[in-house]
């Protein structure tokens, strides 16, 4: 997750820069599932329902 837009967003939001492709999908009604093995990155994963994504964050994400 080295896209500089991702991690712009995910800044703004105290956030990674996978939280933000997690939260990207949820807001679309897509399925998403971690290939993390790592318990703190799988707790991180599945924390993305303490912030929501802007309709222009969205926009901005889908363009890449």
């Amino acid at each position: 997750m080295k896209i500089p837009e991702v991690i712009a967003i995910g800044k703004a939001h105290s956030v990674s820069a996978a939280q933000v492709a997690f939260r990207w999908l949820i807001q679309q009604n897509i399925t998403a599932v971690t290939a993390a093995h790592v318990p703190e990155y799988i707790t991180e994963d599945l924390d993305v329902f303490s912030f929501e994504l802007s309709a222009n964050e969205m926009a901005r994400l889908s363009a890449i």
